[in-house]
This record gives C-alpha cells, structure tokens and sequence, in this order.
C-alpha cells in the first residue's frame, strides 16, 4: 500500500467526477450502497475544503464504502500531523550539547564518566545526529563534593550556554553523578539549587538510602524518613540500600520503588524532562535512579513524541513537559565473571506539563494510576503507534480531582437552583418570586434589575451543577 496522504477535499472532488460530476450522483450513490442519508450540501462543501463540516460514524462508514468500491481509502486521508519526535525538535537547533560530571580516577590519573551515562549520551545524538545536519557536542565538569565547589565547576560551561543562541542542551544522569541535573532543573523549576524541596514542591523528587549519601544535597532529593508514612514497603527498601522516585501530580503524591521481581530482572525509574527557554532554547534533563535508568530514559527520550509548550508570554520559560520511565533490567551474571546490567524493556509513562508557582502556574498535573500510567511496553505500545506512544495530559486525568462525583454536584446544584420561596402561600422558584415582586412594584428599573441578576445567578448555578458532573466522572 502506498504511503502517501491525501486530502479529504480531494478524494471527494475525485468521487464526485465519477458519479456524474455532481454531488447529487454521489450522494444517491452512498444512499443505494448502505442506505445512509448523506446531504448533497454538505458533500460540497467538503469537496471544497470545509473545515467545519460535521459526519457521524455512520456517513464515515458509508463513505468507506463508496471509497473502497472505487479502489480508495479513509486511511489514504491524513486528518492530523503527528507530533514531532523530542530528537527532530533537537536537531533544529544550530547545536545540542550534552553535559556531564566527570570524577577523577587518581589511579588512572584522568576523568571518568559512567558506562550507562556514555551509552545514554550515543543512544540521543545518534537519533539527533540522523534527524538534521546538528552540531553536537559534549562537555564536562568535575564532580564535586560542596555546593561551592560544584558551582564553581560549572559556572563557566553555565555562563556558555546561556550565551549561545539557538542551542539545545540535555543534562544526562541524576544529580548523584551529574552537577548540571542540578543546575538545569533548578532553573527549570524555579528554585535554588542545593537546597531539598519539601515534599509535593517539585513535579518529581528522588529519594536515596541515608547510608553512605555525599553531603551535597539536591533541591530533588528526599530523605528516607519523608516516605515512611506514605509508603512503609519503599521506606523499608531505601533503609535497605534499594532507591525510590516520588511523583507529585496536582498536590497527589505517590511513591514508587525500584525493585527485583526475580532473580535476574530488575526493575529502575527515571525522568524525562524539557523545557524551552526566554531565549528559545531547549533544555533537556535524562535521568534515572541509576546509570541503567538514566540509559533506558535517554532510549525513552529518543521514541519520545510531544510538542513542548511555547511560553505564555515573551521572556518566559515553557511548561516542563516531562514523564516518568520505568526500565526492566537483566543482570548478566556468568560464573566466574562480573555481573552486569542491561536494559532489557523500558515503558514510558504519561506525559505531563508542571510550571512553577513563581513562573504563572500551580504545578499542577493530571493524577495517574503509576509512574508509567499510560504508557506501552518497549516495542509494544498501548496505541498501536512507534514503541511506547505517549498521550497528552489533558486527556489523561485521573480521578478524585476537580470536584466531587458527577450525582453529588448535580444535587447540589438542583438544590440550589430550584431554591422555594413562598410567595402568597405558594411554592415559586426565586427567579419567578422576584418576577412577581417586579411586577407588583410596576415594572420598575430595580425590579427589572433584580429580575435580570436572578436569572443570570440561576443559569450559572445550572451550568455550574453540570459542569461539576462531567467534571467529577472526567476527573479533571
């Protein structure tokens, strides 16, 4: 089958030719072929272009018909553009840098970065690198052990890239091995960097055993201690040594552990998160509660499809856009030999947009059923589309939010909507009483007034009550 698209308009103007170069014939077509009433009006309009013209199911079936009778598809009609990839978005850009931490091996006398960070950092520019003629390069700063230090480390790189116009830049790995997750998503968010969040501030927040943690602490980090009542089984696991990741979704909080199902699979979580700049440029944070996560969160991020949210007024940032990637990985362990991890599934979750208090929002977000809700098995989306597809947020809400169930409002807003007032011994709805009272004091300016606020309070309560309902069944 051929893959190209064409427009509605066309195909219409094309059948319309072969049923007597009218509308009309096509029409009696339709009706003879499936017995579907299909106006001949509205048949012209679409074959000219309308974009505001209504089918139901029905007349869409009915079309297929027709067109399948003539050698022709609906499949053949491109309706919607699919979002573009992160990675084709990245490649827009004059250059994408990708920046690390690097610590020191005295024995070797040089700087190493992770395997998994390394791996991560080939898996996005191969996919960047194959979308446009990008410039793509790395840097690194060493990994400290005080704030000041850090900053210090990083100040210069930090300075270039706010300089640089029309760049993309993605931080890869967690704030435990990489200074600039810190320096970017503390930018992102609206908070200082160093400085641990209390629970629910931020979109995300990891959480390490207390056991043998740097004294530099992360504005996304947590304590152990912060889940104990949440989630006695996490906290359990941290004290143990095992590593969590908090999700915060329109003031619901959930915790979400790194496990071992079996004996040889494992399970990680990580992030991904982006953001355009006041400048235009695009910020990108890769990371996992390990090295293995932050490798299956860069493989996330290269299937990742969404448009970034532009700016809401000039001079400030986007939305963070970001969702949570679930990893499932095989340690490999011959005898004899050193185990090691490999990023055997991966599913992407949700996707989400979070904007700061402080940058014109609530950091609010739709409330999911798991870190991943939504998402498809690597190779096997829920939707059917390329890996592990994801879903727009707005559509994805969860429940318990935006007001009680859909019954519940509806009563409430009945009630009030149908207040009684007794008016010369009988029952009247407000609206009807102050009609009356209008009317007794001659048709006057005031009762005109109070006859007119009446009827307007009355149709809000009304719509209030509905949209309450749908809200509640939505969970919006």
């Amino acid at each position: 089958m051929t893959d190209l698209h064409f427009p509605l308009s066309d195909i219409l103007e094309e059948l319309i030719k072969l049923y007597g170069n009218s509308a009309s014939g096509l029409q009696k077509r339709i009706n003879d072929l499936t017995g579907v009433h299909f106006d001949r009006r509205k048949l012209t309009a679409l074959a000219r272009g309308s974009k505001t013209e209504v089918m139901t199911i029905n007349q869409l079936l009915s079309l297929e018909a027709v067109l399948n009778e003539n050698g022709m598809s609906l499949t053949h009609i491109k309706l919607f553009e699919h979002p573009m990839s992160l990675m084709s978005t990245l490649a827009e850009k004059r250059e994408f840098i990708a920046l690390f931490s690097a610590r020191e091996d005295t024995e070797l006398k040089r700087m190493v970065l992770s395997d998994f960070d390394v791996m991560a950092w080939h898996e996005m520019t191969g996919a960047v690198t194959r979308e446009g003629f990008t410039a793509v390069k790395a840097k690194d700063a060493a990994l400290c052990d005080t704030a000041a230090e850090a900053d210090e480390a990083v100040k210069e790189i930090v300075k270039d890239i706010h300089r640089r116009k029309n760049i993309a830049v993605a931080a890869v790995g967690s704030f435990r091995t990489n200074h600039f997750f810190e320096v970017l998503m503390c930018e992102m968010a609206g908070v200082p960097r160093y400085e641990p969040q209390p629970m629910g501030a931020l979109p995300f927040q990891f959480v390490y055993p207390d056991e043998g943690a740097p004294a530099l602490k992360s504005a996304f980090e947590l304590r152990a201690a912060d889940i104990e009542d949440m989630k006695p089984s996490a906290y359990k696991k941290v004290l143990k040594g095992g590593r969590a990741l908090v999700v915060n979704r329109k003031g619901v909080r959930q915790v979400f552990e790194a496990s071992a199902p079996s004996w040889n699979m494992t399970r990680d979580l990580g992030i991904i998160a982006a953001q355009i700049q006041p400048d235009g440029n695009i910020w990108l944070v890769v990371a996992g509660l390990s090295g293995a996560g932050t490798l299956a969160a860069a493989q996330a991020a290269v299937e990742f499809r969404n448009t970034l949210p532009q700016p809401l007024e000039p001079g400030q940032r986007g939305a963070i856009i970001w969702a949570a990637v679930e990893a499932k990985l095989r340690t490999d362990a011959p005898r004899g030999t050193r185990a090691t991890r490999k990023v055997h599934d991966w599913r992407l979750g949700q996707v989400h947009f979070w904007r700061p208090a402080n940058q014109g929002g609530d950091g609010a977000a739709p409330t999911p059923g798991g870190p991943t809700d939504g998402g498809g098995a690597h190779g096997k989306p829920a939707d059917g589309g390329r890996r592990p597809a994801q879903r727009e947020a707005a559509g994805e809400a969860g429940a318990g939010a935006g007001g009680g169930s859909g019954p519940a409002a509806r009563k409430t807003s009945g009630s009030r909507a149908k207040a009684r007032t007794k008016t010369g011994g009988k029952k009247a709805t407000t609206r009807t009483a102050r009609a009356k009272a209008a009317r007794k004091t001659g048709g006057s300016k005031t009762g005109r007034k109070a006859t007119g606020r009446s009827r307007t309070t009355s149709r809000k309560t009304k719509g209030r009550g509905k949209s309450g309902g749908a809200a509640g069944a939505a969970g919006a």
